[in-house]
C-alpha cells in the first residue's frame, strides 16, 4: 500500500526529516528541483517561464532556474507575491541567482511580463500545497496568465508539488487553478490530487518518493504520532493498492478447489433486461471466483445459459422461500441489486433469507435504492455484525445518505461506521472506508469506465474478492483493503481498456476482456 497525504501529514514528514532526522530544508530542496528540473528538460529546447511564489515552493521553482541555466536554457522567473515576507530559503535561493547568474535569469513581475513570448516549458512555483483560501490579486492573475500562454502558444506546463489553486486537501478549485499537463509531487500523493477537480489539473503525475534520503516508512511516522500537533485527534491516513496488494489478494493455492476460491450466487436482473446479470457473473468468474450461481428472473434464463455457461441458475420468480434459503445457504458470497428494477418483494425475501443465514453481501444498484427506502436492513445487518459492503454512485449515495459527500472521506468513513459496512464510494476516484483509521482512495481508471454496466463489473469483481478472502480469513482480514484492492483492479483493467481501444469507444464488457492482461501486467504469480 502506498500512501495518500493531507497538508499537514506532508509538512509533518518534512519537519520529520528536517527536526529528527538532521536533513537541511536546503539539501531537500535540492533534490526537489533536481527531479523537476528533469521533467522540464524533456521539453525545453530554448526558453523556460517559471512563476515563483515567495515560500518554499518559489524556492524550489529558484533553485530549478539555477540547474536550466546550467543548461544554457534561457529562464524568466515571474515573482509573485510579497518579498518581503519570503521564506529563508527563497532568499537563499535568490542570493545564489543573482549572485551567480544574473546575466542567465532574466526577473519580471505580472505587470511587465512578456506574454507573448514563446516557451517551451512553464513551471508551476507558486503556492503549492500550502493555500487554503481562495485566490486573489497577483496570484489569480498568474494562474489566468499561465493557463492563457498555455492556451495560446500550446507549451507544456508542469507543476511544482501541485498545481497553484487545487486544495492539496480537497482537491477543489480556490477561485482558479493552473491546468497542468505534469505534476511533479514528493513523499506521497496528496488527496487533492485525486479528489474533486484535482485530476482534471494535475495531468500526469511523477510522484518523487525519496527525495535522495531514506524518507521513513510514512506510515509508521503516522502511527508513531509524529503528527500530532499537540492534539489528541489524528487525521485518517488514506491509501491506495500497488502490484504488490494485488497478488496478495489473487494469490491461489496450487492445491486448491473450485470450494476454496468462494462460492458467489448473484441476484441480478429483471423481465427483459438480463444484461447486468451478464455482466456481474462474468466479472465474478474473471476475478477468481470458484463457482457462480445466476437467480435472475426466469424469461432471462434462456440467454443467461447462453452467455455464462459456466454458471448455474435459477429464478426468482418461480422458487419457494424454502429453496431460496437454501441457495443463499450455499454461497460464501452474495451480490444483489444490478438491473434488478423494483422488485420490492424479491429484494425483501433475499434480504431476510441473507439475515437469516448470515451471509456476507454486496449491494448495488437496485438494491441501493431499495435500502434508501428501508435503511432498517443496513441496521439489522449491523447488530448481527455481518460483513456488508455497498457500492453507491452520486445519485444513490445522495437516495441513501440525503447528502452530496460521497467525494468527501472523513464523510465516507463516518457514514461506514455509522451503518456497520464497508463503503466504496463510486467516482472518479473511489473511496473505500469501513470506518477505522484508514481509508482507500482510488488513483486510476479513466472516464471511459463512466457508462452504464461498469459499476455490476466492479460489484461482480467486489464479491469475487471477498468470497475468496473468506474462504481463506484469517483472525485479522482486512475485508476494506480486500474491497480497496477490487477496486484498483477494476481500473487498471479500464486503463488498459482505454489505451488499446480509447475511452470513447470503451464498453463495460471490455474491463472484463482485459482483466487478464491486469492481473499480467500486475506481474501475478497466483501459484
Amino acid at each position: 500500500m502506498h500512501a495518500i497525504l493531507t497538508t499537514k501529514q506532508t509538512k509533518a514528514i518534512e519537519e520529520y526529516l528536517k527536526q529528527t532526522a538532521g536533513v537541511p530544508s536546503l539539501l531537500l530542496m535540492e533534490y526537489a528541483a533536481s527531479a523537476v528540473y528533469k521533467e522540464i528538460i524533456k521539453y525545453a529546447a530554448h526558453d523556460v517561464l517559471i512563476f515563483s511564489g515567495t515560500g518554499n515552493n518559489g524556492a524550489d521553482g529558484m533553485a530549478v532556474a539555477r540547474m536550466l541555466a546550467d543548461s544554457n536554457i534561457s529562464v524568466t522567473v515571474c515573482v509573485i507575491g510579497n518579498i518581503e515576507r519570503d521564506s529563508s530559503e527563497w532568499t537563499t535561493q535568490k542570493h545564489i541567482l543573482d549572485s551567480l547568474y544574473e546575466k542567465k535569469v532574466f526577473f519580471t513581475d505580472i505587470e511587465t511580463l512578456d506574454k507573448n513570448k514563446k516557451y517551451d516549458v512553464i513551471a508551476d512555483a507558486i503556492l503549492g500545497i500550502g493555500l487554503n483560501r481562495d485566490l486573489s490579486g497577483d496570484y489569480k492573475d498568474a494562474v489566468r496568465c499561465i493557463n492563457s500562454i498555455k492556451k495560446e502558444s500550446n507549451c507544456k506546463v508542469i507543476a511544482v508539488d501541485i498545481p497553484t489553486g487545487i486544495s492539496a486537501d480537497t482537491g477543489e478549485v480556490l477561485g482558479d487553478a493552473v491546468y497542468a499537463d505534469e505534476t511533479v509531487t514528493f513523499f506521497a500523493l496528496k488527496r487533492g490530487s485525486l479528489l474533486a477537480k484535482g485530476r482534471t489539473y494535475n495531468g500526469n503525475i511523477k510522484l518523487i518518493e525519496n527525495l535522495a534520503v531514506n524518507t521513513p516508512a510514512i506510515e509508521k511516522v503516522y502511527t508513531d504520532r509524529v503528527f500530532s500537533d499537540n492534539s489528541d485527534k489524528k487525521e485518517l491516513f488514506a491509501l491506495y493498492p500497488d502490484e504488490l496488494d494485488i497478488r496478495n489478494v489473487m494469490h491461489r493455492k496450487a492445491v486448491g478447489n473450485k470450494s476454496d476460491f468462494g462460492k458467489i450466487l448473484c441476484v441480478c436482473g429483471s423481465k427483459g433486461m438480463p444484461g447486468a446479470c451478464v455482466l456481474n457473473a462474468r466479472a465474478c468468474f474473471a476475478a477468481g471466483a470458484g463457482m457462480v450461481k445466476v437467480l435472475s428472473y426466469s424469461e432471462n434464463l434462456p440467454m443467461l445459459m447462453h452467455e455464462i455457461p459456466e454458471a448455474m441458475f435459477a429464478s426468482y420468480d418461480k422458487i419457494s422461500y424454502s429453496e431460496l434459503e437454501e441457495t443463499v445457504s450455499w454461497c460464501d458470497c452474495l451480490v444483489m441489486g444490478c438491473g434488478m428494477g423494483k422488485n420490492a418483494a424479491v429484494m425483501d425475501s433475499v434480504f431476510e433469507a441473507a439475515l437469516s443465514k448470515e451471509k456476507t453481501m454486496v449491494i448495488d444498484a437496485d438494491g441501493l435504492n431499495h435500502i434508501a427506502v428501508n435503511i432498517n436492513i443496513l441496521k439489522a445487518r449491523k447488530e448481527k455484525g455481518l460483513l456488508t459492503v455497498i457500492t453507491p454512485h452520486p445519485g444513490e449515495w445522495a437516495r441513501l445518505f440525503g447528502e452530496n459527500s460521497c467525494s468527501d472521506p472523513e464523510s465516507v468513513n463516518r457514514i461506514a461506521a455509522d451503518n456497520g459496512c464497508i463503503i466504496a464510494a463510486k467516482n472518479a476516484s473511489t473511496i473505500t472506508a469501513d470506518g477505522g483509521n484508514y481509508i482507500y482512495i482510488n488513483n486510476n481508471g479513466n472516464d471511459g469506465m463512466a457508462t452504464a454496466g461498469s459499476g455490476d463489473v466492479l460489484s461482480g469483481m467486489v464479491a469475487a474478492f471477498v468470497a475468496k478472502a473468506i474462504k481463506t480469513a484469517d483472525s485479522d482480514k482486512d475485508y476494506c483493503r480486500t474491497v480497496a484492492s477490487a477496486v484498483w483492479l477494476h481500473g487498471k483493467a479500464g486503463d488498459i481498456a482505454a489505451k488499446e481501444k480509447g475511452a470513447v469507444a470503451m464498453l463495460p464488457s471490455d474491463l472484463i476482456s482485459f482483466l487478464p492482461k491486469a492481473y499480467m501486467e500486475t506481474g501475478r504469480d497466483l501459484c
